[in-house]
């Protein structure tokens, strides 16, 4: 109960994270040059393997750099929420508690025309799934073309060679400031705080 966080590595945890929270940051480095950029991502899994799907438009800088980049780095926000010290039985520093997971490898780029198709029914299949109001995949008329559509954008994959979740929720403290945090959170009207009350609960050890 020491540790600041927990460095979770099981993807049945992760996995579920990773598609709530698809918009992700992406760090290239290649060049001499660090490039990030926030993209809608699809984590998906299948046949016991992991892959992360994207697309960007051909002018984003990001594009040159996941042609020629050894390794990029996907950082995907979960919730996070704002731990006031008042919640503690003796005085200490506020902070905050977050759910985040990294991937980290090699990725692939996809430029082809059915390749892209694919990427993009992926992501709208995802933006379904995660929200009401729907929404029917069609490509707009000024991107009918395959080579209108492939000089627009280009997709990318990547399958991850190493992926954790890093989890800060108040593991440092004792058993009895970790439930008033997690009644405090749930007095809460925040979506954010609810869930990283629910994951306190989760993951309390007495």
């Amino acid at each position: 109960m020491n540790k600041l966080s927990l460095n979770v590595k099981d993807l049945e945890q992760l996995l579920p994270i990773m598609k709530k929270n698809s918009l992700a940051t992406v760090i290239a480095y290649a060049d001499n040059q660090l490039v990030t950029c926030p993209l809608p991502l699809v984590s998906e899994f299948k046949d016991n393997k992991l892959t992360i799907y994207g697309h960007l438009s051909t002018r984003n800088p990001l594009a040159k750099h996941l042609k020629i980049a050894s390794e990029i780095t996907i950082l995907f926000h979960g919730p996070n929420t704002y731990i006031n010290s008042s919640w503690y039985q003796v005085d200490d520093v506020s902070t905050w508690n977050y759910i985040t997971v990294q991937a980290s490898g090699k990725p692939a780029t996809h430029e082809d025309h059915a390749s892209l198709i694919d990427i993009l029914k992926k992501t709208t299949a995802l933006a379904n799934e995660n929200y009401a109001d729907q929404w029917d995949f069609n490509i707009p008329s000024d991107l009918q073309s395959e080579s209108e559509l492939e000089a627009a954008i280009m997709g990318f994959s990547l399958t991850p060679t190493n992926i954790s979740g890093r989890f800060k929720l108040s593991q440092s403290k004792s058993a009895a400031d970790q439930r008033n945090i997690i009644a405090e959170l749930e007095k809460r009207t925040d979506s954010a705080s609810h869930q990283i009350g629910e994951f306190m609960t989760k993951n309390f050890k007495d």
